[in-house]
């Protein structure tokens, strides 16, 4: 895990932000996508900086 990885995801707020609603349990994309009241694509663009900085994992 490279650290520029992680301090660039976390600088941003958007991802902040999923990062805290993942920390209350496993959630769908699109149920993310709502309760953040983000597009799809926005949203995966995010889930995808997250998990190439190892924040986050897909299952």
């Amino acid at each position: 895990m490279a650290i520029n990885k992680v301090l660039a995801a976390l600088a941003d707020d958007t991802r902040r932000k999923i990062l805290l609603k993942l920390q209350q349990g496993k959630i769908s994309s699109k149920d993310l996508a709502i309760a953040l009241d983000m597009t799809p694509q926005a949203l995966s663009y995010h889930l995808s900086k997250l998990i190439k900085a190892d924040l986050i994992y897909e299952t």
